[in-house]
């Protein structure tokens, strides 16, 4: 954490979009419903697809 506070221009927002994808990856994981595949339209109500800086922190998570 402290090399992303130190190398980031806006680092708190940086923080913030972290802590909202790991939020978000512990709301889907512990779904027991979820199994091979995620049906991200369910999960979706807080993310945001035109914010660009979420949408690509969260896509290498689900691939």
């Amino acid at each position: 954490m402290s090399h992303l506070a130190a190398t980031s221009v806006r680092p708190m927002d940086e923080l913030r979009m972290l802590q909202a994808t790991c939020h978000f990856m512990r709301r889907v994981c512990s779904d027991p419903e979820v199994g091979q595949s995620v049906s991200i339209e369910q999960l979706s109500d807080n993310l945001y697809w035109d914010d660009r800086d979420r949408f690509f922190t969260l896509l290498p998570h689900l691939a």
